[in-house]
């Protein structure tokens, strides 16, 4: 970077400097750092470094194309579709044909499978709505009771003016505590009775009976009412506060199952139109392939004919050069005259007129075509004829 390269950089963005001063400097301190002193196009070090750790700064990005899960790979037997050729016959078009009606076999088999899974999905989607119904029922009665055991802890927790207050909604709702001295009482009215019982016996026999009742009442106690003791109402709001989030967060799960099924069931929607689609394709590609075959079949039948006539045709005509001795296609057209040789006269040539007619020179050596012409004059004989029959 040279003197005036870093000043036209600076000078753009000297709005944001506050003073000259300071432009003045920082103008010295890029000549300093990044100019040359040279007139030779070498750069500092520093500014090479820079170049350097700016390129190892630059992150290509990376795009991560999103996967997309799809179904299980169909194994089956299906014939391998050999290489097209330029010519065409009825055994290439069947066996096109047949792996043609492979593939659609396939195609079938995964369509119905794909039914058949989907019917299944529908089938697990419809139990877990009716599981999550039936969760959110059990729940809500959870929390009912919960509410219930929230107001009892706090009808335990309040002042003795309220409680003279609402002594009919006690009588309805009559707390564990009550319940539990009731018993109690009746225990205690028990034990004085069998204290009257025995009062002419020993004080020894009492005391063993009373020892031997507290341990076992407590403990009986204990595991009939297991929410007997006195509990504060911030534990009785925190256990509250700790059900109702296990709640939310069985709902959230069961939420986000049932949104990841019905997304399943849309792919797996679209996957069956996407077959179904491919199918009708197969079917209209192999409804062609048997109007194409028929078509060939047809005209093989007819080439099949046209030749047997052409051979049966050149057969009879040779036939009838072979059996007819005076045919005059048969001799020579250039024949005008025959050598006599007797005993007598010396030899000689006499000249008599030919049998047959004097022709020009284009027959007397005609001009053979070539076999590429011979073939398109055959070609277009073909045709025609193919034409008329149909």
């Amino acid at each position: 970077m040279t003197d005036n390269d870093f000043s036209q950089v600076l000078e753009k963005y000297s709005n944001y400097l506050g003073t000259p001063h300071d432009k003045k400097a920082l103008l010295a301190l890029g000549t300093r750092l990044f100019g040359t002193q040279s007139n030779q196009p070498i750069e500092k070090p520093s500014y090479s470094l820079l170049k350097r750790k700016e390129a190892e700064l630059i992150i290509k990005e990376e795009k991560t194309e999103p996967i997309i899960k799809s179904i299980h790979q169909v194994h089956g037997h299906a014939r391998v579709e050999q290489p097209q050729q330029q010519t065409t016959s009825p055994d290439l078009v069947s066996e096109e044909l047949l792996i043609l009606s492979d593939k659609n076999a396939l195609l079938l088999a995964r369509q119905k499978r794909l039914e058949f899974q989907r019917d299944q999905m529908l089938h697990s989607y419809g139990d877990l709505m009716e599981q999550s119904v039936q969760r959110k029922v059990q729940l809500k009665l959870d929390m009912n009771k919960l509410k219930e055991e929230l107001n009892e802890a706090l009808l335990r927790s309040r002042p003795q003016e309220q409680q003279t207050n609402d002594q009919s909604s006690q009588q309805e709702k009559r707390p564990i505590m009550d319940e539990l001295r009731d018993l109690n009482s009746q225990v205690l009215m028990r034990i004085g009775s069998f204290k009257m019982s025995l009062s002419k016996s020993n004080a020894f026999t009492e005391k063993v009976v009373l020892d031997r009742y507290n341990p076992h009442m407590e403990k009986l106690l204990g595991e009939i009412y297991s929410y007997s003791t006195y509990l504060p109402v911030n534990e009785v709001i925190d256990k509250f506060n700790q059900e109702a989030d296990k709640v939310e967060h069985e709902t959230r799960d069961i939420e986000t199952q049932l949104k990841s099924e019905h997304e399943r069931n849309l792919q797996l929607q679209k996957e069956a139109e996407l077959l179904s689609k491919d199918v009708k394709e197969q079917e209209t590609i192999v409804t062609l392939l048997k109007q194409k075959n028929a078509q060939l079949t047809k005209e093989i039948e007819l080439l099949q004919q046209i030749g047997d006539e052409e051979i049966n045709n050149m057969n009879v005509a040779f036939k009838s050069l072979l059996d007819n001795e005076n045919d005059l296609m048969g001799l020579p057209l250039s024949a005008r005259a025959t050598v006599v040789t007797p005993a007598t006269q010396p030899m000689r040539l006499k000249r008599s007129v030919s049998k047959k007619k004097l022709v020009t020179r284009e027959k007397a050596k005609p001009k053979v075509p070539s076999v590429d012409e011979f073939v398109e004059q055959m070609k277009s004989i073909l045709l025609e004829k193919i034409n008329h029959s149909q």
